[in-house]
């Protein structure tokens, strides 16, 4: 046999062994798991990050962070009302009953 087609066969080999070891061992719940921890250790991070560097970190560290997020938060916020305000425009052109405005209704006797 050819070493390619040694090395062909062995590559498929391998990933065989790979898939049936992965659920052989339950990895998948170990893969759940460790992202369920994962997501609950977040926050946690996050808080003690702020604190050490509002503690350590370089002076108006935290004022120059709180000014950046003013300012994306701004600037996302417009985009997303320039954009929703424009498709609610769009379809209240669209949907109007009366294109001329509405009619009048005959005064009842």
């Amino acid at each position: 046999m050819s070493d390619l087609k040694l090395m062909t066969i062995s590559i498929f080999r391998f990933a065989e062994r790979v898939v049936r070891n992965f659920f052989d061992h339950r990895m998948a719940t170990y893969a759940a798991a460790l992202a369920y921890r994962g997501l609950f250790a977040l926050f946690p991070f996050m808080l003690i990050f702020v604190v050490l560097l509002g503690v350590f970190g370089p002076p108006d560290a935290f004022g120059r962070l709180v000014d950046e997020i003013k300012v994306q938060s701004s600037e996302q916020a417009r985009s997303n009302w320039n954009r929703w305000s424009s498709r609610a425009e769009s379809r209240s052109n669209r949907s109007k009953v009366w294109p001329d405005g509405p009619r009048e209704r005959p005064m009842a006797s």
